[in-house]
């Protein structure tokens, strides 16, 4: 609930601060004679703050170039602008090369720059580009911002008489000097006294926060104390709702007990028995494992034997068949040694006979043709049989 209210509260502090933002920016220009180059009433009264500051510091009401560098930058510490164009804006800007500016001029060319008009003025090295173009356009841009000649010193003429009485106000006598020196010297006097007490109003209001802030933080350390205090009553509570459960279970673990023992001495002669009966079958069943276990110890042993027997049958079996085996394979190399013989054989005599057949026709072909009177038309033997042959057939 409180957060719920301090979001509330926060949201509508917000809402105000932006309608009044929102206000000021839609109001009529301070400090400026058009719209387009225009502060607003409070950021105008914050820049010839932070000015006049930096002018006391000189011990002048205007300030140099380093002072003016400084001032930029404070002003703009979010997004401040590039050291040689703020050099170069200076150089053009101080047309009377006395090496500073006045309360209207700074006025005039901060407005340029927050603008962002003097981004690529300058060079690495500090002096006026060489651009004509842009220089040009930051003098003209410097024309066109028109400020006040009043709003240089303090608020201006047209606003340094109010917020006093007309007893207080600045009045122009035989014996003043009636000059508008006087006057902005009685304007800065008036500004100065103004800021004094608006920084003891502010520093009030911060008092008062401060305050606040500690009577909520007194509080907040008031509730916690309390809820802490719930917290330990709660803690006793629960040691006490403990403690009284221990008791309990204590009284009913004694009670059974009590039974249990009771029991045990009123158990009668029949409980005894079953007792001594369960006893003898235990006993009984100890020893049929026992003659169980010995038959089958018997069986097993038989069983082993008659596996050695088994295994001595087949070692024997295999040695057998081993020496059959070797007696195949020396019967079987015997069989392709007298193949291979036989094979031997029947080569000779075919080369033989081969040899033969090819002497006997070297020899016919170099015999007398047979069936004709010269060698030209003569056959062979055999060509004539075949052709015999086949023209008997026919």
């Amino acid at each position: 609930r409180r957060y719920e209210e301090e979001a509330s509260a926060a949201k509508a502090a917000w809402e105000k601060e932006r309608a009044r933002r929102k206000a000021a920016l839609s109001a009529k220009p301070y400090g400026a004679t058009d719209a387009k180059s225009a502060f607003t009433k409070s950021e105008s009264e914050i820049v010839r703050a932070k000015f006049d500051a930096k002018a006391e510091e000189g011990g002048s009401e205007v300030i140099s170039k380093t002072a003016f560098k400084l001032l930029v930058k404070d002003l703009m510490s979010s997004d401040p602008p590039d050291e040689k164009d703020l050099e170069a804006a200076f150089l053009l800007a101080d047309e009377d090369k006395t090496g500073t500016v006045d309360m209207g001029e700074f006025m005039k060319l901060y407005k340029v720059i927050q603008r962002g008009e003097i981004k690529g003025l300058g060079t690495k090295s500090g002096r006026a580009s060489n651009d004509k173009k842009k220089e040009e356009t930051f003098k003209k841009l410097l024309k066109e911002v028109k400020v006040d000649e009043d709003a240089s010193i303090g608020q201006g003429t047209s606003s340094y008489a109010k917020g006093t009485t007309d007893s207080q106000a600045w009045k122009p006598t035989d014996n003043s000097r009636d000059t508008e020196e006087a006057a902005a010297d009685w304007a800065k006097k008036e500004w100065d006294m103004k800021r004094k007490e608006e920084v003891g109003r502010l520093e009030a209001k911060m008092q008062a926060e401060k305050a606040a802030a500690a009577k909520q933080v007194q509080a907040q350390s008031e509730v916690e104390a309390a809820e802490r205090e719930e917290e330990e009553l709660a803690k006793e509570a629960l040691k006490a709702s403990s403690a009284a459960k221990k008791a309990e279970w204590e009284e009913k673990r004694k009670n059974k007990k009590k039974e249990l023992e009771e029991l045990k001495r009123s158990r009668d002669l029949a409980h005894g028995e079953a007792e001594m009966a369960r006893l003898d079958e235990e006993a009984e069943a100890e020893r049929l494992y026992q003659d169980s276990a010995a038959a089958t110890k018997a069986a097993w042993e038989e069983q082993r034997k008659v596996k050695a027997k088994e295994l001595e049958q087949k070692l024997q079996d295999r040695r057998l068949n081993s020496r059959a085996k070797k007696e195949a394979e020396e019967a079987h190399q015997s069989e392709e040694a007298e193949e291979q013989r036989r094979y031997k054989e029947e080569a000779s005599a075919a080369k033989a006979a081969w040899e033969k057949e090819r002497a006997r026709r070297k020899a016919a072909l170099s015999a007398k043709p047979y069936g004709a009177t010269d060698a030209k038309s003569a056959f062979t033997k055999s060509e004539s049989e075949i052709v015999r042959a086949k023209f008997d057939a026919k």
